[in-house]
């Protein structure tokens, strides 16, 4: 059947330093997925995603959407997880 799941993406962005005339940001990350009606069931991880950007009017979006490809890929090995546990 159908697994109805909560999933919740909490990321904070900030600035760590200018390096060799670019920017580097830190993208940290808490993710969370858990079937809806079995909260305990729940799988996350935390982790930060080195960001560096080019151009200083770059700020928190560009480097949340650079850190994007890696938090999608992290999300779906969790969504994974917790999908292969409810279909043993």
């Amino acid at each position: 059947g159908d697994a109805e799941l909560l999933v919740l993406v909490e990321t904070q962005v900030e600035f760590y330093s200018q390096m060799n005339g670019r920017f580097r940001w830190t993208v940290s990350v808490d993710l969370s997925v858990a079937p809806r009606d079995d909260l305990a069931q729940t799988v996350s991880a935390s982790f930060t995603v080195p960001v560096f950007l080019q151009f200083h009017h770059e700020q928190e979006p560009e480097a949340l959407a650079q850190a994007a490809p890696v938090i999608e890929r992290q999300l779906g090995y969790l969504l994974d997880e917790v999908l292969s546990g409810l279909n043993p």
